[in-house]
């Protein structure tokens, strides 16, 4: 018995119909195995799919999970055959014709933002497919890519189009390296040999009792003969020019140690959603969380060099790999794609669905990046602001001076305010009234030696860093001043901003962004403060292309590399900002964004409209994707449907 109550038909990756409805034996016994075949080819089907109509309707508790789907490669019309295993026989559930034109509704059609997104832009980013076979002998370099695929009791429907998107890869010299972790599903053992015996491509291994991804990465690892190696989960799918991307990027840029993509989620049907447009590399953001994530591409001589996988890692072994395939390698050496090459399935056993499915994966990340930071000073790792991701804590060194430098005609409440900070040891108060700097500390307002009160900042300042507030402040967190400091006393920090709030908690800074055009936007203008920004990016320590005005810190010494421009006055305090900021990209120094500093101004704050100013390096600016969305600052702020 059985009944297909949607037919969707899909372009992408190739003309295909998705079948959706239920079946069962005759005699109401539940189908858990079920293939779809046609024109001479067998296609596994998911099962299992909760259906309490049917169940009712019928009178069978069993059939509670009745429900299937598949996806069946179409051209024209064509006669479908039902087919479950029972007892080593295949039974014949049923038959029913597709035919394409008959299809309900293209998902690509939906008119949802992604959706209309990947209709308008998607294709321009590839060579088209009738192409590639001429436009392939323009590669300089055509190096054969390893995809690794551990498996481990896979739903055969997910193997299945994992796999399929691997054979039906434009780019021809690839191999995929699988290592099955000894699956008890015997069926998945009869599938990979079947599938091994049609394409000498695929390597096949079998360890001999589950010892975990990690471990069985490393035997595709070790097993592997391409110059890189591309990490594929169980039961993902690749873009079908995804290694030819590669290929193209690395005839670009031979010397890559690693690449990496942008990627989106599909669903069970392949319906393709949330795509991570991604920032340029930015070593902050990855110990922040594994925001490169996948498609990733290693050289497989430095992946080897690092000690491959390791298994004390498993559920965060991939961020564990590139933290130290990144600390190992040059900044100049890592290559981003901005394509989305890499479909995450979203289903109840993914972290794509929810993190709550790997609960292990969230002990690993503690480790994961304790172990990174075994070797730096004043460091400490805490759980971030959402889930999924981590925080350095950074401490100010007990030798450090602070200077905190205020507006005198903000009020006496600025005092206080800053006050309620944990403030480290060696910090002085200052108030700048005009060009000059009083030191609040003292009662007759005399300033410690070495700090200048009026005209040009002296060679040498009395204190190591320096926290600028330019705002009437109405309250800041317990680590307001040890954040900011600690960030701005790092050697490569040319100045950092925190969060800045409004009086009713919505933002009214956290980080500019800068599009191709030179336009800077200020793209979490009037977010609420618990919420995350695209990719969480508002919750995170970054690199931003500029900061708001409003709070600032940086190493004293900058001062002395700006000359006249790094007077301290309080009229051009925001000048100030952006000489820094100017600065700091010039000498190749980071202009930060925490989010652990966080200052709520006083009265009415109106929106901050970032001047149009230099443009900053090309590394920095807003990934170009996000500029094909018609509202850019709406979807950093509630993210891509």
């Amino acid at each position: 018995m059985f009944d297909i109550e949607r037919r969707l038909a899909f372009s992408y990756p190739s003309r295909e119909l998705a079948v959706v409805g239920w079946c069962c034996f005759d005699d109401l016994t539940p189908v858990d195995e079920l293939y779809a075949t046609h024109a001479g080819s067998r296609v596994p089907c998911f099962t299992g799919v909760r259906r309490p109509d049917i169940a009712r309707s019928l009178d069978a508790a069993a059939l509670m999970q009745s429900g299937f789907l598949c996806r069946l490669p179409v051209s024209g019309s064509s006669k479908v055959t039902l087919v479950a295993p029972r007892a080593g026989v295949d039974c014949v559930i049923g038959e029913f014709a597709v035919a394409w034109q008959k299809a309900e509704r293209f998902p690509e059609d939906q008119r949802d933002a992604y959706s209309m997104w990947l209709r308008r832009h998607e294709a321009a980013l590839h060579w088209a497919a009738a192409d590639v076979e001429a436009r392939l002998g323009s590669l300089a370099s055509t190096p054969v890519v390893s995809v690794l695929l551990p498996t481990y009791n896979t739903n055969l429907y997910h193997l299945h189009r994992c796999i399929e998107s691997v054979a039906t890869q434009r780019y021809p010299h690839w191999e995929l390296c699988i290592t099955d972790d000894g699956s008890t599903d015997s069926r998945v053992a009869r599938y990979l040999k079947d599938r091994a015996s049609a394409d000498p491509r695929i390597r096949l291994s079998f360890a001999a009792e589950c010892r975990g991804i990690s471990a069985a990465s490393n035997i595709s690892l070790a097993g592997s003969v391409g110059e890189f190696v591309v990490l594929l989960d169980h039961d993902d799918e690749l873009h079908p020019a995804a290694l030819l991307e590669v290929a193209r990027c690395l005839n670009d840029h031979p010397d890559s140690d690693l690449i990496y993509s942008d990627e989106d989620k599909i669903d069970q049907l392949g319906v393709r959603s949330g795509p991570a447009f991604k920032p340029e590399f930015d070593d902050d953001l990855l110990c922040g969380f594994d925001y490169i994530g996948h498609l990733v591409a290693i050289r497989t001589a430095l992946a080897r060099e690092v000690g491959g996988f390791r298994s004390d890692t498993d559920g965060a072994q991939d961020w564990d790999l590139l933290l130290r395939v990144t600390s190992a390698s040059d900044r100049r050496r890592i290559q981003h794609i901005p394509k989305p090459l890499y479909h995450w399935r979203k289903h109840e056993e993914s972290t794509a669905y929810s993190l709550d499915a790997k609960p292990y994966a969230v002990r690993a990340w503690d480790i994961v990046l304790r172990r990174h930071l075994a070797s730096a000073r004043f460091c400490s790792v805490r759980e971030g602001l959402f889930r999924g991701s981590m925080r350095v804590a950074r401490a100010v060194p007990p030798e450090t001076r602070v200077s905190v430098v205020y507006r005198a005609g903000d009020g006496l409440h600025q005092r206080g305010a800053l006050a309620r900070s944990r403030v480290p040891r060696r910090t002085t108060f200052f108030e700048v009234a005009g060009a000059d700097i009083r030191c609040a500390d003292h009662s007759n307002g005399t300033c410690p030696s070495g700090v200048h009160s009026g005209g040009p900042c002296p060679p040498e300042a009395e204190s190591d860093v320096m926290v600028v507030i330019n705002g009437a402040l109405e309250s800041v967190n317990h680590h307001f001043i040890e954040e900011l400091a600690a960030q701005a006393g790092r050697d490569d920090c040319g100045v950092v901003g925190g969060t800045v709030l409004r009086p009713d908690r919505t933002v009214l800074t956290a980080g500019l962004v800068s599009l191709h055009d030179g336009t800077a936007l200020n793209p979490f203008d009037g977010m609420a403060v618990q919420d995350l920004g695209y990719m969480g990016l508002a919750k995170v320590v970054r690199s931003v292309a500029s900061i708001g005005p409003q709070v600032f810190a940086f190493r004293t010494s900058r001062l002395r590399d700006l000359g006249a421009a790094g007077c301290v006055d309080e009229h051009s305090l925001g000048d100030l900002c952006a000489a820094l900021i100017r600065h700091a990209h010039a000498g190749g120094l980071k202009v930060l964004h925490t989010p652990y500093a966080i200052a709520t101004m006083h009265g009415s704050a109106e929106s901050f409209a970032p001047p149009r100013g230099d443009a900053p390096p090309g590394s920095l600016m807003l990934n170009r994707n996000l500029e094909g969305f018609p509202t850019v600052a709406s979807v950093l702020k509630r993210g891509i449907n």
